[in-house]
C-alpha cells in the first residue's frame, strides 16, 4: 500500500495545505533575503566595502539568503514528494503518525 493511502482524506488535505503554506512562506523569505543582498550589493558598489560594518552586513545577508534558499529548497522538495511521490513528510507537527508502519522508529530502532 502506498504511504499516502494510509492517510485519511482529512489528513491528506491538511498535510497538503500545511506543506503549501510552508512552501509559500519559504519562498517569500528567500525572495526577501535575495532582495536584501541585492540592495547591500548596490550600497557596496556605491560606497565600497572598506567600511567594516558594511562588509559584515553583506556577509550576514548572504548567510541569511543561503539559509532561506536551503529552507525553500527543502519545502519545495517536501511538497513535491507529497503531491507527486505520495511521500508524507516526517517533520510536520503530528507527522509521526504518517510514518509507514513497516518503517522502524528512529528513536529506539524498534517498529
Amino acid at each position: 500500500m502506498e504511504p499516502r493511502a494510509r492517510l485519511s482524506a482529512e489528513e491528506l488535505e491538511r498535510t497538503e495545505k500545511t506543506l503549501f503554506e510552508q512552501l509559500g512562506n519559504a519562498k517569500t523569505a528567500y525572495y526577501e533575503a535575495k532582495l536584501s543582498v541585492a540592495r547591500l550589493n548596490q550600497v557596496a558598489l556605491d560606497v565600497g566595502l572598506n567600511i567594516p560594518d558594511g562588509f559584515v552586513a553583506l556577509r550576514q545577508a548572504i548567510a541569511i539568503e543561503s539559509e532561506a534558499r536551503n529552507r525553500y529548497a527543502q519545502a519545495l522538495s517536501q511538497f513535491t514528494d507529497f503531491v507527486i511521490r505520495y511521500k508524507p513528510p516526517r517533520d510536520l507537527p503530528g507527522s509521526s503518525s504518517h510514518r509507514p508502519s513497516n518503517e522502524k522508529n528512529p528513536s529506539n530502532g524498534k517498529e
